[in-house]
């Protein structure tokens, strides 16, 4: 069993994985949430000028 990732790419996506999770904390958002929303486009977050991720919609749809 290997504890270290086994090629460059892998190892800048989970590089990138942990800084997005690292990210999402700080701002006190639901990495779940956040991840969903991506996947399923719901646009409940978006970027902001400064590419941070905001939320703009609540669970009625409704605009924060």
């Amino acid at each position: 069993m290997s504890y270290a990732t086994q090629t460059l790419k892998v190892t800048q996506a989970w590089d990138t994985f942990m800084s997005l999770v690292a990210t999402i904390r700080k701002l006190g958002i639901s990495f779940f949430e956040y991840i969903r929303d991506r996947i399923s486009q719901l646009g409940i977050f978006q970027l902001n000028q400064n590419d941070i991720p905001v939320k703009i919609k609540t669970n009625n749809n409704t605009t924060t």
